[in-house]
């Protein structure tokens, strides 16, 4: 739900075919992969940026937005292409250098003893370690990554909690009203929400506790539990619009299955009309996405852009394309299933005639 502005790039910026060729061409088991696709020699859309806040959050595309997409566009035009390069290099380099320090805040969080507070291991008459300062520690009853600091000088509780959170249920139900299987991959596995068939009022599946392990690194490992309601909430981060969504019991209850039916086609209405908005522009199919089609064929709504493809073969006799089981080529009139023919008073050559004669009679119409 973000406006995304793209480019138009002449086929000249992509090299040459042969050059495409070889730098996309990948090889798996000696078979030589086009990895980017056939050679654009159309040109094609490149995405240029987002439009976002500085948290990512929606901006609508006003007349000042679009001003100042307008000034950025040419003030890039203008730089040289090293400034351009240095400068993404220089974004990517800030990407990697955030998420360092975020993995080593989580790692320092968990991975010190005692906050790394200085401490001997001397022991007193009750058997606890003793720190320089003379300030008992207490010895961590379990593993947690959490602490109660009080001060300096004060006792700190260091402990590694590895129990599961939120509900403790063994299993947790997902159902699914989408006609589309979805597949979602996580550490500790890749999960299969299969898709409702037709005549059925949901698709369900079971989630069960699993268990992953933090990476402490010098070959350090903290394990802990995921709780089964964990993981499906986590799975259906973007799915609940889809009519995907977690059970409260082991089965869904009617209110559970309607609520997500409501929700579901008021998110497939937002997508027609965004649909409709896209299509208004230039009439392309390139601009309309499966998710517009997908929500105009399951709503039932008729629209230019949400066509769905004709299965067609070639008819024996003159070879031109026809529709999938059709007792009579359009074309030559030839019948293809006596059978079906038959039933429809098409096995005589009197019937075919006047059938053909109808069929001309539509067609000047």
């Amino acid at each position: 739900d973000r406006w995304h502005v793209e480019r138009w790039m002449p086929p000249e910026s992509y090299g040459s075919p042969e050059m495409w060729r070889a730098q996309t061409t990948e090889t798996d088991g000696g078979i030589s992969i086009p990895a980017l696709g056939p050679y654009p020699a159309r040109g094609d859309y490149e995405h240029c940026f987002t439009l976002a806040g500085p948290r990512g959050e929606f901006i609508p595309l006003s007349p000042a937005a679009c001003d100042w997409i307008v000034r950025a566009v040419e003030w890039a035009r203008r730089q040289p292409r090293s400034a351009l390069r240095a400068a993404v290099l220089a974004r990517e380099s800030r990407r990697a250098a955030d998420f360092d320090r975020g993995a080593e805040v989580i790692l320092d969080d968990a991975a010190p003893a005692f906050h790394a507070q200085p401490f001997v291991p001397a022991a007193n008459a009750q058997g606890s370690p003793i720190r320089k300062d003379n300030t008992q520690m207490q010895a961590p009853s379990s593993a947690t990554a959490t602490s109660a600091a009080h001060g300096f000088g004060a006792r700190r509780d260091v402990v590694f909690d590895t129990a599961a959170k939120q509900d403790a249920a063994a299993t947790v139900s997902i159902a699914s009203i989408s006609d589309q299987d979805w597949y979602v991959s996580r550490t500790h596995g890749v999960y299969h929400i299969p898709a409702c068939t037709k005549g059925e009022a949901y698709a369900l599946l079971m989630i069960t506790a699993r268990g992953d392990a933090l990476d402490l690194g010098d070959n350090r490992r903290l394990p802990f539990v995921i709780s089964a309601r964990e993981i499906a909430e986590d799975l259906l981060q973007d799915l609940h619009d889809h009519g995907v969504f977690v059970c409260a019991g082991a089965r869904p209850t009617a209110e559970e299955l309607a609520a997500a039916t409501v929700r579901r086609d008021a998110y497939y209405h937002r997508l027609i009309a965004e649909g409709d908005t896209l299509w208004a522009r230039g009439h392309s199919f390139r601009e309309i996405s499966d998710m517009h089609r997908r929500a105009a064929i399951a709503l039932g709504v008729e629209r230019e852009w949400a066509y769905v493809p004709t299965r067609t073969s070639e008819c024996p006799v003159c070879g031109e394309k026809i529709k999938h089981g059709v007792a009579v080529c359009k074309h030559c009139h030839a019948i293809l299933d006596a059978d079906k023919a038959a039933k429809h008073g098409l096995h005589n050559p009197a019937a075919a005639s006047q059938s053909r004669a109808q069929q001309g009679k539509q067609n000047a119409d």
